[in-house]
């Protein structure tokens, strides 16, 4: 089985929205047979979970439109999902990117604890005072934590994905579209093929104690990413000749690691 990993990433929220380095495309005079050589091939996206980084992807899926690169399948965790629910949808790379400016700058995430997070979590460029203040909020996070589903309101959560995935079934997706959660009460991987497009991407990216679990089918679903951070198993199950592994986690790991499940 051909796969292909994405190691290098430029994030978004840093330094722009291409993908600049990467061994996994060709320009000038091997496009054409590039591009040959794909469309003989069932390509599937794995797209993994990795939080805000995660919307690197765009980058990723930016530059397959710039190659012309067909994608038969795309298979998401976490924020994959969320950004590979869009794009199945029929956004292109510049839709996704004005979706993410527009959320950023409306009121559900300004008033909503997605923003205060983000902030703890820049705590280390902080001065002492601030530090001090930010363990603090993250102490008081942690406390409200205990005694809720999660850190986030539900309707938060739930707001967040309505603005970017639109209201319809998995099966009325312009591209196959599967999303991979983890059963709370087995542990062992959903992949959501069929239903609700939005209940499928927030049961992929209900990350455990951030966000309350997903209630589906009788089963409550959590975050994709403990049982498979980058999907690459699954989209090889669901036909994939030729996956193609994005990994936005910050710890890079070997390509033989990705040949197992965990």
């Amino acid at each position: 089985m051909n796969m292909f990993i994405v190691y290098k990433f430029i994030c978004p929220f840093q330094n722009g929205w291409d993908i600049l380095n990467t061994s996994l495309f060709y320009g000038g005079d091997k496009k054409k047979e590039m591009a040959m050589f794909w469309r003989r091939k069932k390509i599937g996206l794995a797209l993994g979970g990795g939080g805000a980084r995660g919307m690197a992807h765009i980058g990723v899926l930016r530059v397959f439109e710039k190659q012309e690169i067909p994608i038969d399948l795309i298979v998401g965790t976490s924020i994959g999902a969320l950004v590979g629910a869009c794009y199945a949808c029929g956004f292109d790379s510049f839709d996704l990117e004005r979706r993410v400016d527009e959320f950023l700058n409306t009121p559900d995430f300004q008033n909503s604890a997605f923003k205060k997070i983000r902030e703890i979590q820049k705590s280390k460029k902080l001065s002492f005072t601030q530090k001090v203040q930010a363990f603090f909020k993250n102490q008081f996070i942690l406390t409200y934590a205990m005694f809720r589903a999660g850190i986030l309101q539900y309707e938060d959560f739930q707001a967040m994905v309505d603005f970017f995935v639109p209201d319809i079934r998995i099966e009325e997706c312009k591209l196959p579209f599967r999303a991979v959660a983890a059963d709370i009460a087995t542990g062992e991987a959903v992949v959501l093929a069929k239903g609700s497009l939005r209940k499928a991407v927030m049961a992929s990216c209900a990350v455990p104690a951030a966000v309350p679990p997903v209630e589906l089918d009788g089963n409550l679903l959590c975050d994709g990413g403990i049982v498979h951070l980058v999907p690459t198993t699954v989209a090889r199950d669901e036909g994939a000749e030729f996956v193609v592994a994005v990994s936005v986690n910050p710890n890079i790991v070997s390509s033989d690691e990705f040949c197992s499940a965990m």
